[in-house]
This record gives C-alpha cells, structure tokens and sequence, in this order.
C-alpha cells in the first residue's frame, strides 16, 4: 500500500495506568500503526496515578488539572491554551469517553481535524442509571451536541454499535465498530519475572494452592467484585478439602468504603488484595494463575478480559463484557448471571473439571488470535476510520 502522506493525531485521554482501557487502547492502535501516523496525547493525570507505557518517539503532554476540574473533569486552563495553539496540526483528533474537558474542548475549538469519538462504553444503560445530575445536564448541554458534530463516532463492541444506532439514527452512516486489540504476549519475549519483592509476596501465597482464580483491573461496583467476594466464600465452604486462592489485583476507583466492608465481611486467608499491577507485575500474575473472573454489571470492551484470553486462561465473564457472547458461542468461555448462585456455579465446575480447563484454554487462545490481534485491528482502523474520512 503506498502512502504518501503521515496522518497527526491528537488523543484526549487521562493516560494512566489506573484508568485502564483507553490508555492501552490508544497505545497498542498507536504503536501498530506508528509508521503511518504519528500519534500525540494530550493528558491530565491525578497526582497518585502513574503514566501509561509510550514507544520511543511518542510524545505525551501532561498538564496540571486546574480548581475547575471538580465541576468539569479533567479540565485544565493549560490543556485549553496548549490545544488552541496546536489544533492546526492535527488532521485528527480523537475523544476517548464522555463526561471530561477533553470531549467537549476538540468539538468547541477544531478547525481543520477531523474528530473521532470513541465512546468506551460511556453510554451503557447500567453508567447511565447511575449518573449523577451534573452528568445529566452536561449531556443536556454538551455531549449531545458533540456526537451531531463528530466525524466519527467508534463504538467498540457489537453491542454499543447496537446502542448507538439507537440512540441516533439519524447518525448512523458514521457509526463505525471496530474492536479493541492487543499484542500477543506469548510471542512478545518480554520478562515475566517482577521485582523480588513481589514475586515472593505471589510466590508465598501461592505455594499450596491447588486452584487461583484472579480478577484484575480497576476495582469498582460495576465490576461484580461484590459478588466475585460472595461466590468465591461460598466455594471455598463448600470444598473445604482444597486449597483455592483468589488474587484482586487493580486501584481502587471510588470504592473505598464498599470495598472494605467486603474485605471485613468475607475475610479469608485464601484471599490476597494487591494495588494496581502494570507490565511485568500482570504477566507475572497470568503465568500463575489458572483462572480469570470478570462478572461486570457494565462494561465496554475489557482489555483486561482480552488479555486473559490471550493467555489462554479460563474465564467466567458476564454477558457485558464487549466480545463474551461471540466467545461463548465458540466454547471460548464461561458466562455467569449477574448473581452470586451462578458465578458460584461456574466457579465449582472449573475446580471440578480437568478437560473443561483444557478446552476453554485451547478455545480462548484460538479465539483471540482469530480476531483480535492489534495489528489486524489496527489495520481495519487505518482503513475504515482514517482513510475514509480523509
């Protein structure tokens, strides 16, 4: 394919490791497609966060949040100047999520960029339930009125595509679905041994462990955590002659009082609690389990779930999690309801059950190499989003 010209992007996003999703998903598109498009970030970042991974020669500004980002997230007097001087570079600039300065500020002040907004799941009837009054008013005054304006708008599960067309049809020739990807990890010969200290800290805990099961991401109520604590308790009760662990491993997303009362409610030897986990510390943690659990109420497209399976793990997901469905369809996973009784369930038949290991295992791995390794991904993004809209 001749190219003859480098596209400039420009990302909204809070580009930490705590936020989960759309780092990584900004990251692995970026770092695929980096001899095509030279990809910027414009970030605001929480001072007890820690900056996602960039390839050699990708640049990220960081800005400082101003007194205002407690009414607007993310807004920062700086970001705002820095982008009203620089938006002539861009031939696109992409919103990831709703709800921030950073999916308003492209909209109100673009010239020339195209603009790509990438939704994340923001649009989920469980999100939306739960909002607060002030997101309500600024979809009334300002998110609205961004999704008439965007080029583009990228949903990222066949579900969201769905939701979408719902919510606009008259929108519908710019609506595009185009999946999250990753790298493969089994074939990227990066370390799997973390610092000392942790490994001993997974390695003790582990040592008489006849089962592991791991949940693994951003630790908050639409991520089933309740009834992940619940089930794994009632597990452990019911075969008291096996020693099954659980390993929570991800930052604390505004679940700190709930959270601690299940830790007080179900405390449990069997059950280890690490902060947020990044690059080697996850592989490591993979390689030791046997099992992933993700039962989210809500979810756009987890990469955490993308990564599990790319390792080949077992997994229990619920109906929510942006490909579940389809993987189920292909024997790749378990799917639970979202109560206690069937995660518990599926929980009992994966101890149980030797070959159903295997199979899932077999299956999931297959499943993702089949459809979502990032450099096919990023080719469908190159071609449908970027070229088209040229």
């Amino acid at each position: 394919m001749m190219i003859d010209k480098k596209f400039k992007i420009l990302h909204f996003c809070s580009y930490s490791w705590e936020i989960g999703g759309p780092p990584s998903v900004i990251f692995n598109l970026s770092n695929s497609f980096k001899k095509l498009v030279r990809s910027d970030i414009a970030s605001t970042i929480a001072s007890n966060h820690n900056l996602y991974s960039i390839y050699p020669g990708q640049r990220v500004y960081v800005f400082k949040r101003s007194f205002f980002s407690k009414i607007i997230p993310d807004f920062s007097f700086k970001l705002f100047f820095w982008f009203w001087n620089n938006l002539q570079q861009y031939d696109f600039v992409v919103i990831h999520g709703l709800w921030n300065i950073g999916s308003i500020l492209a909209l109100l002040l673009h010239k020339r960029s195209r603009i790509i907004l990438t939704v994340h799941g923001f649009l989920d009837p469980y999100v939306l339930k739960k909002s607060s009054f002030k997101k309500k008013v600024y979809w009334l005054i300002f998110q609205k009125y961004c999704f008439k304006k965007a080029s583009i708008i990228h949903a990222i599960s066949s579900e969201e595509e769905i939701l979408l067309k719902e919510l606009f049809p008259k929108f519908v020739n710019k609506i595009k679905f185009i999946p999250n990807g990753i790298n493969d990890p089994l074939i990227l010969n990066s370390p799997i041994n973390p610092s000392d200290s942790f490994k001993l800290l997974v390695d003790k805990f582990l040592s008489d462990s006849e089962y592991t099961f791991l949940y693994l991401g951003r630790i908050n109520k639409k991520k089933g955590i309740d009834l992940i604590f619940e089930s794994f308790s009632i597990l452990v009760e019911k075969n008291k002659f096996k020693t099954i662990k659980l390993i929570i491993a991800g930052p604390i997303d505004n679940y700190n009082i709930e959270f601690k009362e299940l830790q007080e409610r179900f405390q449990h030897a069997n059950i280890l609690i690490l902060p947020s986990v990044i690059s080697i510390e996850k592989n490591y943690l993979f390689s030791k389990v046997n099992s992933f659990l993700l039962p989210s109420y809500s979810e756009g497209f987890s990469i955490a779930a993308l990564e599990a399976i790319s390792y080949g793990k077992s997994c229990i997901f619920s109906e929510n999690i942006g490909f579940s469905k389809e993987a189920f369809k292909n024997d790749s996973v378990l799917i639970c309801d979202l109560n206690v009784k069937s995660l518990e369930e599926k929980m009992s038949l994966l101890i149980n059950d030797k070959d159903l290991n295997v199979l899932l295992s077999i299956n999931s791995r297959n499943f993702f190499l089949m459809n979502y390794q990032i450099d096919d991904i990023a080719k469908r993004y190159y071609n449908e989003i970027i070229l088209s809209n040229e």
